[in-house]
């Protein structure tokens, strides 16, 4: 359990500055024109993922699509994504899935990251304890 806690507390702690400018980036609300190379759709699951690939300015990228986006973007050759200068490589869709709430998404991965963070001296201070020292 220790083990497990340390690695996701440092995988949830390492998610943290990259949620921080995904926010900062869809409250500025500047699109940009990008090129599209392909579209992929990922079969496997219960609900299938799509990929965009693009080209921007010298950069190749890829972001994942909600199904509405997705829909809107068959057979078009440019698209709109949100972006700001200042992250180079970070590009949001402008239309995001029905369910899914920035701010929401931002404060679970907080909490999480917190609840990891306090397991780790929890489990240290369990095993101690049962070590009998």
């Amino acid at each position: 359990m220790l083990m497990l806690s340390t690695f996701m507390a440092v995988v949830f702690t390492s998610m943290i500055p990259v949620a921080l400018r995904t926010r900062e980036v869809v409250k500025e609300d500047k699109c940009v024109t990008v090129e599209v190379l392909k579209i992929r759709t990922s079969p496997f699951g219960r609900n299938p993922s799509h990929d965009l690939y693009f080209y921007y300015r010298d950069y190749n990228g890829n972001v994942r699509l909600g199904y509405n986006f997705f829909s809107q973007i068959q057979g078009k050759k440019q698209v709109q994504l949100l972006h700001l200068e200042k992250f180079p490589t970070l590009f949001v869709p402008p239309i995001m899935p029905p369910d899914y709430n920035d701010r929401s998404q931002f404060y679970s991965l907080i909490i999480l990251t917190c609840f990891m963070v306090f397991m780790v001296p929890y489990c240290a201070l369990k095993i101690y304890r049962l070590s009998g020292k």
